[in-house]
């Protein structure tokens, strides 16, 4: 059977748009830029038979990086290239919402078996892609806690609190710590924390206009994180549940991105269960919940449900295996894809930076002198890699390193 060729699309402010909830939506500047220049993330969850959206043509140099690793990247496309789009060419965003729908509906396909939501309410729309979903599975996994490893028990839920009094009397019971988050956000927008009764005072402005713009306001415990992981599943058109894996990446205390790890990271490498039967057992309960909770029947595509690993008053390490579900295409995705690219027992990161305009690529072309690449069977076995192109005016570029395959007759 022919592979249907997709369209992919960057619009990482989609949940920003979801709450826009118009068919237009514009990003902030800033935020317009950021898509822009690391558009080309994306194509490494396509093939050279797909496309990808993108007004700034890719740098020779970059796409030719690539190939010598084995990866063919997609077909870019610009607006006027569109009309020129195969009719049944499948429409692939980072993230869903009405404003994507409405500027690519023309050219792409977008159908109720891959989209099963398009003809939702407008409210229901906005509500599917909002952390409400997140915090009714949650509550769902809390009943079905049984079926969960046990380095991820006890399970921790959060709360909405309809008022500030409510929600100071759960911050008190809290050793003074909590998370606070909105419906909506883009990278780490709508995440904060608070640890002190000065940042108490500091937040209420932002609590009451939450509350009173959504009703209430969603709150958790604080946790003292080790490292932050996701789990990835993928809901395929059929309405079946494909496991994908666990993925280790870094990210702030608020949630914003901050890089990605090939490999398991240093600081609970040494502290895990031997075996992995317990990433097997996680993603049968959290497969499980959303099964009884018919996410398939209002949805389908890449589903990254957030965790994080700390260390209990024992000292002993646990995960938190549900902070939320993120129903869109997101880096742990992408970096589960990278890997593919990159030699087996071969570990090393890469991050997104932003820089100062000319920085970027005067940047990739001193690491690509000090840390050569190194090719084993069309994979990265070492070296510097670059996943945005080195144009001149970038200011936002994201890059990795891999470590040097140690040599068992070396140690």
């Amino acid at each position: 059977m022919t592979q249907q060729s997709r369209l992919f699309v960057f619009n990482s402010t989609c949940e920003l748009a979801v709450e826009n909830g118009m068919n237009h939506y514009t990003p902030p500047n800033l935020l317009k830029k950021f898509e822009e220049e690391i558009s080309s993330i994306i194509t490494f969850l396509g093939n050279e038979k797909d496309y990808i959206y993108s007004e700034k043509e890719y740098d020779k140099d970059f796409i030719l990086f690539w190939e010598k690793a084995g990866k063919l990247f997609p077909k870019q496309v610009t607006k006027s290239d569109l009309p020129q789009l195969c009719q049944n060419t499948k429409l692939t965003p980072w993230g869903w919402s009405k404003a994507v729908i409405h500027q690519f509906k023309e050219f792409c396909t977008i159908d109720k078996e891959s989209c099963p939501f398009i003809n939702l309410p407008s409210n229901d729309f906005k509500n599917l892609f909002s952390r409400n979903i997140s915090y009714e599975i949650i509550h769902l996994l809390k009943k079905n806690e049984k079926l969960l490893p046990k380095i991820a028990l006890p399970l921790a839920t959060p709360q909405k609190f309809y008022n500030e009094k409510d929600l100071y009397q759960f911050y008190q019971e809290s050793t003074g710590r909590i998370v606070l988050k909105t419906l909506w956000s883009a990278s780490g927008r709508g995440i904060h924390m608070i640890r002190s009764e000065e940042q108490w005072e500091q937040s209420l402005s932002r609590i009451r206009k939450q509350i009173k713009k959504n009703e209430y306001i969603l709150a958790e415990p604080y946790f003292f994180k080790v490292q932050d992981a996701s789990y990835q599943i993928m809901i395929l058109e059929d309405g079946s549940y494909q496991p994908l894996g666990i993925n280790y990446f870094d990210a702030t205390e608020n949630g914003k991105f901050e890089s990605e790890h090939i490999g398991i990271p240093s600081s609970i490498k040494n502290k895990l269960p031997q075996n992995e039967e317990w990433i097997e057992e996680l993603g049968k309960a959290l497969i499980e919940t959303l099964k009884k909770y018919k996410l398939h029947e209002v949805y389908r595509g890449s589903v990254g449900i957030d965790m994080l690993f700390y260390e209990d008053e024992n000292n002993r390490l646990k995960v938190m295996p549900f902070l939320e579900a993120n129903l869109r295409n997101n880096m742990g995705l992408v970096n589960l894809a990278l890997k593919k690219h990159v030699a087996e027992q071969s570990e090393g990161f890469w991050k997104i930076e932003h820089l100062r305009p000319g920085q970027w690529r005067n940047f990739c072309m001193k690491m690509m002198k000090d840390h050569p690449l190194s090719i084993r069977d069309n994979r990265i076995a070492e070296g510097f890699f670059p996943l945005t192109p080195f144009d001149e005016d970038y200011t936002f570029g994201a890059w990795g390193l891999i470590k040097k395959q140690k040599n068992i007759q070396d140690e």
